[in-house]
């Protein structure tokens, strides 16, 4: 056999398993369609004449039997359309286990993020120093016990707030086994009361911690109890130490602040310029009398001495529940009314624009402005524009401290004073924010250190009824105003020439 017959007979030679374009011959009718064969271009005539070639796209090609597909009822030869049917509920039910799974991937991701944040914070406890990585926690943490608490845990707080199911509410009181002893009775209701109100200052501290530190509210739930302890123990570790840094600076000025105070009794602007820590408290008049609570003033004024010695022996108790004098303005303070005058003494006034604002702002009247050359205070580090009351109460705590004879912060005091106790008391006075006295004094705060900052909400000066000149210039210009546009208005029209 020639090795062109050959070749011929492997072109002629068909794969197994593949259908092959048979052409009908040149000049030849084309071949009839088989019963099984499925048009490759349409339903398109085929021509019977002998001398017209069909087309190739009318070519027919063996296939398989398929599924015969709906057809529509005008004609047996329509296409099924090509418009995907809606997605049903196999195909939402898969778009949901996609989102899922991106949700979890990110929430991975957030999580490794925190673990190197944690990892970071131990590191720096051990070391006692401060990463660069960790700025942002570094002086958001700072802000926990001047915003929060300064005597809180926030490991207690992040562990409470995690298992709790937000319910504060303290347990009903069983009255069918009512005992005849009253006292009995009242002991058990103070006792669910401050249960109650530990709840809800827990869960306070808990929220607040997560709108403060970064990371936190995102990938809280990730956290395993060594993981928790170390971001408590760094929080705590921060603003400890901020706490130290605000102390000192008070400290620096206590004294001269003194001498800006004058007493119907003793003048303080004799005060010394310098009394040693230990001998300050209820060691020195001018300590002293800041110190006395606010109802017990006047038996100190009789014989300052002689009250001084029965604290300081303990035959005289200084309650947290008793205000100190230093909180009170004693030209409006009132015996019939123990809020007049309170948190608005112009020492503590001092004190608190000193630690947010700076000590240049302490004799602005309205506080200082937006910028102003040194070092940024607390105020403009962190962009505060209003005074909170938690505020108030931590700078209170800091002042009873370093007023006292005490050579390390405490929250304990001779007398059985406790400055936990007396920070809560504070506190719980803001307890009603529509209250009267609360309004005003957040105002009259806000006014006395922020008022003149631009970005501040500032309170409208207060007016004996008279109208500044420029109101009545403003005045006279809207009557201006109105009058014209109501003659434009009413003009009368020209009279027409016919």
């Amino acid at each position: 056999m020639s090795k062109k017959s050959k070749t011929s007979q492997k072109k002629n030679k068909e794969p197994k398993g593949k259908a092959v374009v048979r052409m009908p011959p040149r000049d030849l009718p084309s071949q009839p369609a088989p019963s099984n064969a499925t048009p490759v271009a349409g339903n398109a005539p085929t021509s019977s004449s002998n001398n017209v070639r069909p087309p190739q796209g009318n070519a027919y090609i063996p296939a398989a039997p398929l599924r015969s597909a709906p057809v529509s009822s005008g004609s047996a030869n329509a296409i099924p359309s090509a418009t995907p049917p809606p997605p049903g509920p196999e195909k939402r039910a898969c778009k949901q286990i996609e989102d899922d799974a991106a949700d979890d991937r990110m929430a991975k991701r957030r999580r490794k993020k925190l673990g190197k944040v944690i990892a970071a914070m131990a590191r720096d406890l051990k070391l006692r120093e401060q990463s660069d990585e960790l700025e942002r926690h570094h002086l958001q943490a700072r802000l926990v016990g001047r915003m929060i608490h300064p005597f809180m845990s926030p490991f207690e707080a992040l562990n409470f707030g995690l298992n709790s199911d937000g319910d504060i509410c303290a347990p009903e009181s069983d009255s069918d086994d009512e005992d005849d002893d009253e006292d009995s009775d009242s002991g058990v209701l103070t006792t669910m009361k401050l249960d109650k109100a530990y709840k809800r200052e827990l869960l306070y501290q808990f929220h607040a911690l997560l709108d403060l530190i970064p990371d936190l509210k995102e990938s809280i739930q990730s956290l395993d109890e060594a993981e928790l302890m170390t971001l408590g123990d760094y929080i705590k570790n921060r603003f400890h130490a901020a706490r130290g840094d605000d102390s000192a600076s008070l400290r620096k000025y206590m004294l001269p602040y003194l001498q800006g105070l004058e007493s119907e009794h003793k003048d303080y602007r004799t005060a010394p310029s310098m009394i040693e820590k230990y001998a300050r408290g209820w060691h020195s008049w001018y300590t002293a009398r800041l110190l006395c609570p606010q109802n017990l003033l006047a038996e100190f004024d009789r014989n300052a001495e002689r009250f001084s010695d029965l604290v300081l022996s303990g035959d005289k108790k200084i309650d947290s529940d008793d205000f100190p004098s230093f909180l009170y303005d004693q030209e409006a303070a009132s015996e019939d009314d123990y809020l007049a005058g309170l948190l608005r003494g112009p020492y503590l006034k001092m004190c608190l624009k000193s630690l947010l604002t700076g000590p240049s702002s302490v004799k602005l009247t309205f506080g200082r402005k937006d910028k102003t050359p040194g070092k940024p205070p607390i105020a403009m580090k962190y962009k505060l524009t209003s005074v909170s009351p938690r505020a108030i109460a931590y700078t209170a705590v800091l002042v009873r401290c370093e007023l006292s004879s005490q050579l390390e912060f405490s929250p304990t005091d001779v007398g059985g004073f406790n400055a936990c106790d007396f920070y809560n008391n504070i506190v719980e006075l803001f307890e009603d924010p529509t209250s009267k006295w609360c309004q005003e004094t957040l105002d009259w705060w806000n006014t006395r250190v922020f008022g003149n900052m631009s970005r501040a909400r500032r309170q409208a000066p207060e007016r004996d009824g008279h109208q500044t000149i420029a109101e009545k210039l403003r005045a006279e210009r809207r009557a201006a105003r109105k009058a014209t546009r109501k003659s434009a208005t009413h003009s009368p029209e020209l009279p027409s020439e016919d």
